[in-house]
């Protein structure tokens, strides 16, 4: 069963070239995600009350067409699998017309608030989602490769403005920071984001940059040296 809903790209949206920002396109599939959980049952307010709760772990994301101001948009989500400890789920963007403009993997674990661990998927977790196949994209994985060599970046301070409402940092947010490392006249194609420690408010990050022929690699580092993320973009040739 898919979720979709229909809306426009609003100003607010937008970048100077009027295209959708990237954070944004990741905001609009995961409310579309959101809204599935919420119409079979299993959104927020349920989770709260069973103490538990969905976190990304990885995002792989093509960008065939950028969405544009006043554009009219379908965005369509559905999940593809489940293991004992994660859920893997596509989110595609179409134009009024159908075509594709942005295709994505995401995939999912489950913590138990309470404990603050990772814990296995129950069948009352998934009741009710209805798995579909995954959508003809190009599938890297969720992995990235980190390359031996890095140049510094900024720090960053994790502020109320960066925190979802589990109280983390947004996972747009880090593509958002990760993106002021591109050169404004590359155009993006592919993002891949892995996020493996949470990062909490007012918790300061160090930001490490590479850059690999076609792909910028951004580095996100707690203040103990752990990895909190991983964002890699690549651009067109």
């Amino acid at each position: 069963m898919k979720e979709q809903f229909q809306r426009q790209v609003q100003f607010s949206e937008v970048d100077d070239k009027l295209h959708m920002k990237l954070d944004n396109m990741l905001n609009a599939m995961q409310d579309c995600i959101n809204a599935q959980s919420e119409s079979i049952g299993r959104g927020i307010n349920y989770m709260l009350e069973k103490k538990r709760t969905w976190f990304v772990v990885g995002w792989e994301i093509e960008l065939r067409s950028y969405p544009k101001l006043r554009e009219l948009i379908n965005i369509k989500t559905w999940p593809t699998g489940f293991s004992a400890t994660l859920g893997t789920r596509n989110a595609v963007i179409y134009s009024e017309q159908g075509e594709v403009l942005v295709c994505g993997e995401s995939t999912w674990a489950m913590m138990d608030m309470q404990a603050n661990r990772l814990s296995k998927i129950t069948m009352e977790d998934v009741d009710g989602y209805e798995l579909e196949d995954k959508f003809p994209m190009e599938y890297q994985g969720r992995k990235i490769k980190l390359p031996k060599e890095w140049q510094d970046g900024k720090e960053i301070w994790v502020g109320k403005n960066l925190l979802d409402y589990n109280c983390h940092m947004s996972n747009g947010k880090y593509i958002e920071a990760a993106y002021e490392y591109v050169p404004a006249e590359e155009q993006i194609i592919k993002i891949r984001a892995e996020y493996k420690n949470q990062s909490v408010y007012r918790e300061k990050l160090q930001m490490k940059i590479a850059n690999q022929e076609q792909h910028y690699i951004v580095l996100f580092l707690g203040e103990q040296g752990e990895t909190k993320a991983v964002v890699e973009f690549t651009v067109k040739d």
